[in-house]
C-alpha cells in the first residue's frame, strides 16, 4: 500500500535567506581551510606559491592563517544555522498547534450545529383566568 498523500512544506523567505547565507559562509570556511592545506603542501618554490604568499600577507594583517580562519567561519555558520533553524522550528510548531486548535474548535461548532433539539409535541391548554 502506497501512501499517496504528499506532505508539502513551504519555506519562508527568511528561512531561505538564512539557509543561503549560512551555506555561503560554511562553503567559504571549507574553501579557506582546503586552500591553506594546499598552500602548505604545494610542491613549488615559495616565490611561485601564490597561496602561501597571500596567506602570509593575510596572517600579518589579522593574525590568522587560512586554516584557522576557515575553521572559524565553519563554526560561525553552524551556530547561525542552529539559531535560525531553532527559531523557524518553534514558529512552525506554533502554527501547527494553532491550526490544530482551530480544527478542534470548528469540529465542536459543527457538532453543536448538527445536534437538533428534540421537539416535544404538547397540547396547548387554555389557561382559565377565573381559577386563582
Amino acid at each position: 500500500m502506497k501512501n499517496t498523500s504528499k506532505k508539502t512544506r513551504k519555506l519562508s523567505r527568511g528561512e531561505i535567506f538564512w539557509t543561503v547565507v549560512t551555506s555561503l559562509i560554511g562553503f567559504a570556511g571549507v574553501f579557506l581551510a582546503v586552500l591553506g592545506i594546499v598552500g602548505d603542501y604545494l610542491p613549488v618554490l615559495l616565490s611561485e606559491n601564490w597561496i602561501q604568499l597571500s596567506e602570509n600577507a593575510m596572517s600579518s594583517v589579522i593574525g590568522l592563517d587560512y586554516r584557522y580562519l576557515g575553521v572559524i567561519l565553519v563554526i560561525v555558520a553552524a551556530l547561525i544555522a542552529v539559531i535560525f533553524l531553532n527559531h523557524y522550528a518553534k514558529k512552525s510548531d506554533a502554527e501547527a498547534e494553532r491550526a490544530l486548535r482551530r480544527a478542534q474548535r470548528m469540529q465542536i461548532v459543527s457538532e453543536s450545529d448538527s445536534a437538533t433539539p428534540e421537539v416535544i409535541d404538547a397540547e396547548a391548554k387554555p389557561v382559565d383566568s377565573k381559577q386563582n
